[in-house]
């Protein structure tokens, strides 16, 4: 009963497996780019393990802006991959062309693409993407034989506010 109940809360808690957007690009790269991956993590944190983690920081003696900073987050996950095999530097072109074709089709657009002889980075936020205090991405990383795939979902509007108090008291320095 109490192993039960402890899958039970893991599960309701979003430790068990990657969000939507990174199964999506993990699958959709293996096919479309034809890389074979290894995992070597994956984990996504649910809103409500955010939510406890961020109760808990009230107990801890945190400097205001860091505090506000991880209150910020509310839900994310990451992916570490091997790729089998050699990434040959055509591939990246390749594996940016299947990423934009999958998060495309799920109403994503890549914001940031870098391509270069050793690496790729891509960032992509969704179309109807509008709102400050519910911003998400999605991050893949390729470099080496060493693929990242990270979506996150925050409230970036108290960062926001402390950019422009910061600007502020920057602007009063003589």
């Amino acid at each position: 009963m109490a192993a039960s109940l402890s899958i039970l809360c893991l599960g309701l808690t979003g430790c068990f497996d990657v969000g939507s957007e990174t199964q999506a690009l993990r699958a959709g790269l293996v096919k479309s780019a034809g890389i074979e991956l290894e995992p070597e993590i994956e984990i996504g944190i649910g809103a409500f393990t955010f939510y406890l983690a961020q109760a808990g920081l009230r107990f801890l003696d945190l400097d205001e802006e860091a505090r506000i900073a991880l209150n910020t987050l509310r839900s994310g996950d990451v992916g570490i991959y091997h790729v089998r095999g050699r990434t040959k530097t055509s591939n990246h072109s390749r594996v940016l062309a299947s990423a934009d074709k999958i998060m495309s089709a799920r109403g994503w657009d890549r914001v940031v693409g870098v391509v270069n002889r050793h690496e790729l980075v891509a960032v992509y936020s969704p179309q109807d993407s509008l709102s400050a205090t519910d911003v998400r991405l999605s991050v893949v990383v390729l470099q080496g034989n060493k693929l990242v795939i990270v979506s996150a979902r925050s409230n970036v509007e108290p960062l926001l506010d402390l950019a422009l108090k910061q600007s502020h008291l920057l602007q009063k320095v003589p």
